[in-house]
C-alpha cells in the first residue's frame, strides 16, 4: 500500500538548515583538527635549532537560534606563523633525504 508524502515545504527547510549546521560544525572541528596537526607536525621537524615561539590558537563562535534550537558554531582563526629564536650555543645540523 503506497504512502503519501505529506512534507511541508518549512519541514523541509528546517531539515536543510539542520544539515547546514551539521556541515558547518563537521567543517570547523576539521580545520581546528588540521591547525592542531600542523602545529604538532612544525614543532617537531628535525633539523631546526633553537625554539619556537607558537601562538595560540583563538577562534570565535557565533550562536543562533532557529525554529527553537539553539545552535554554536565555532570557526578557528588562523594564528600567526611560529618564528624560530636562535640560542647562543647552536651548531648546525645536516638533514639529508629533502629537497628545498
Amino acid at each position: 500500500m503506497p504512502t503519501e508524502n505529506t512534507s511541508s515545504p518549512s519541514t523541509r527547510d528546517r531539515g536543510l538548515r539542520r544539515l547546514n549546521r551539521l556541515t558547518m560544525a563537521i567543517t570547523g572541528g576539521a580545520v581546528a583538527s588540521l591547525g592542531a596537526f600542523a602545529s604538532t607536525a612544525a614543532a617537531t621537524i628535525p633539523g631546526s635549532s633553537g625554539t619556537l615561539k607558537v601562538a595560540a590558537l583563538s577562534s570565535t563562535s557565533a550562536t543562533s537560534n532557529v525554529d527553537g534550537a539553539t545552535t554554536t558554531t565555532t570557526t578557528p582563526t588562523p594564528a600567526a606563523t611560529p618564528t624560530p629564536t636562535p640560542t647562543a650555543s647552536s651548531k648546525p645540523v645536516a638533514v639529508s633525504g629533502g629537497s628545498k
